[in-house]
């Protein structure tokens, strides 16, 4: 079976970003492994699409566990795509998952580049996007 294509929302993009700078003000090397530990984790997801729990019975979208984050997502069948909507601390009060239903496609692939204290993800044009 070939891998799912993962794809990141713009939202999930700056909570990564945020999460990655939160503990970068701490420690550049704790943050640096933290993200990479996260990333490493989402990256199973193109493999194992149907590793995170439901968030409920009639959501599609999924949620995505690495202590203390929660990783949100949905997969998409028809393009063979995961599309991370959104990361966020376990910690924090959710309003409500209807709002993910209507999110529109995703605008952005995201990559990371492996150097220590260097996050980059390439962007691509929408005339680009799958």
């Amino acid at each position: 079976m070939d891998p799912y294509r993962l794809v990141f929302t713009q939202r999930a993009l700056n909570d990564l970003a945020l999460i990655v700078h939160h503990i970068a003000e701490d420690d550049d090397d704790a943050a640096s492994g933290f993200g990479n530990a996260l990333l490493d984790h989402v990256d199973l997801l193109q493999r194992f699409p149907r590793m995170g729990m439901v968030t409920r019975k009639r959501s599609l979208v999924r949620r995505l566990v690495h202590t203390p984050i929660l990783v949100y997502y949905r997969i998409r069948e028809e393009r063979h795509v995961v599309e991370v909507l959104h990361f966020r601390h376990g910690s924090r009060r959710f309003r409500s998952f209807d709002q993910f239903a209507a999110l529109p496609e995703p605008a952005i692939f995201g990559a990371r580049i492996r150097n220590p204290g260097l996050w980059t993800i390439p962007t691509i044009s929408d005339d680009q996007r799958y």
